[in-house]
Parts: structure tokens; C-alpha cells; sequence
């Protein structure tokens, strides 16, 4: 499953004061997000478009994103089939 990731495009709406809006391309579709005071709020509220959009819609896509991401973090957190979590085993006191 290879999916590219999200073109985020924000721009400046006034010089004068900071107001921002960001657009994001993902999977061929174009959302348009609100106006917001700074460049990272106007690009989580595009995202969050985005999102809403995907999950009212029946492709699946967002589904298979999701699964796809978690199989890769369950994957990181195993060695062997057994948990990779280190166990701090050194005694006070001791230096390797």
C-alpha cells in the first residue's frame, strides 16, 4: 500500500496582519481550509477537512491508511514476535 503524502499550500491572506489559508492535494483531490492566524493552525484545519471528508466517504482510503500505519508501528515495537521494550538492568552505581 504506497500512498503519497498530502501537498500542503498556505498562503498569506494580508500583509498587514497575519491571517492564513491553507489548501492540501491529497489523492488527487483538492481541499480548501478557513481562514486562521497562523500557518500551522491553517494547515491543521485543512487536514482536519480532509479527514472529515474521507471518513463521510465510502473509498476506503482512510481505512487503509490507518491499518497500513498501525501494521508499521506494531512492527517497530516487536523483535521476533517478542516485545523490543528495554528492561533497565543496571545496578545503582554501576557503569559499563
Amino acid at each position: 500500500m504506497n500512498h503519497v503524502s498530502p501537498t500542503y499550500t498556505t498562503t498569506q491572506q494580508d500583509k498587514f496582519r497575519p491571517v492564513y489559508v491553507s489548501s492540501l492535494v491529497f489523492d488527487g483531490k483538492t481541499y480548501r481550509g478557513e481562514v486562521a492566524g497562523s500557518k500551522k493552525e491553517a494547515e491543521q484545519l485543512v487536514a482536519r477537512i480532509a479527514i472529515e471528508s474521507l471518513l463521510g466517504s465510502d473509498s476506503g482510503i482512510l481505512l487503509q491508511i490507518i491499518n497500513s500505519k498501525s501494521k508499521a508501528h506494531n512492527g517497530r515495537n516487536t523483535i521476533n514476535g517478542h516485545s523490543s521494550k528495554m528492561i533497565n538492568t543496571q545496578r545503582p552505581g554501576f557503569k559499563c
